[in-house]
């Protein structure tokens, strides 16, 4: 298990830097999790997260390429995704709502989490589609 964890972090290393930036704040952002556990929004955030890295390093373990962790965002990502858009904490002026000072931290989060899922699903895809093509 160790040399596959060595394998999946040698070849995320060798990922363009911008790359590299942007899978750091995914997990950045998914992380922030863990200052708002109270809130039930929080701990499906978590929940998938985990749920995501197991099914990735499951995925790797399969095809021993990096670009089909992607598949793990496309299976538990959606309906995360669902129920964030759903939840009502995502309108712009909820954004603003109950806030003590200015901006909502937790609405804030969830805005910018929910962003970063809809920009990485349409790569994730391309990635997934490039390696069962032969592409990758």
């Amino acid at each position: 298990m160790g040399e596959l964890i060595r394998e999946m972090f040698s070849q995320m290393f060798a990922l363009k830097p911008g790359v590299q930036a942007w899978v750091s704040w995914m997990v950045g952002v998914f992380m922030v999790a863990v200052f708002f556990l109270r809130y039930v929004e929080a701990r499906w955030i978590l929940f998938t997260f985990l749920c995501t890295m197991v099914l990735a390093t499951v995925f790797f373990a399969i095809w021993r390429t990096v670009h089909m962790i992607a598949l793990a965002h496309l299976i538990c990502w959606p309906p995360l995704l669902f129920y964030l858009l759903k939840s009502g904490n995502l309108k712009m002026t909820a954004l603003t709502e109950n806030a003590q000072s200015g901006l909502n931290p937790l609405r804030l989060w969830l805005f910018a989490l929910t962003l970063t899922i809809l920009v990485s699903l349409p790569f994730d895809l391309r990635d997934v589609f490039m390696v069962c093509t032969g592409q990758k």
